[in-house]
């Protein structure tokens, strides 16, 4: 994994440990996203898909329903989604 995006997760995981209005449910969500995330980027690469990997979209998904109650979360996902792009994920 490349040095931006281990950065942009410890900063995903410093801002859950900082947001107390986070419905548990929705901690949960995104509790579940970063494990899939790390497991994702630990199995070797081969060639990359040729459509965009689902946890991509479920980010996206989770980024949409942040966007208004919690804008720092959501522009963190969002530089998480462009690192995997980035990666071909």
């Amino acid at each position: 994994m490349d040095q931006h995006t281990r950065k942009t997760l410890m900063e995903l995981q410093a801002q859950l440990r900082h947001t107390e209005t986070l419905p548990e449910g929705e901690r949960e969500i995104v509790d579940e996203l970063y494990e899939e995330i790390e497991e994702l980027l630990a199995q070797p690469r081969h060639e990359a898909p040729p459509t965009p990997h689902p946890l991509v979209k479920r980010l996206a998904e989770a980024a949409q329903g942040f966007e208004v109650s919690h804008p720092d979360l959501t522009l963190i996902i969002e530089r998480i989604i462009d690192s995997l792009s980035t990666m071909g994920i």
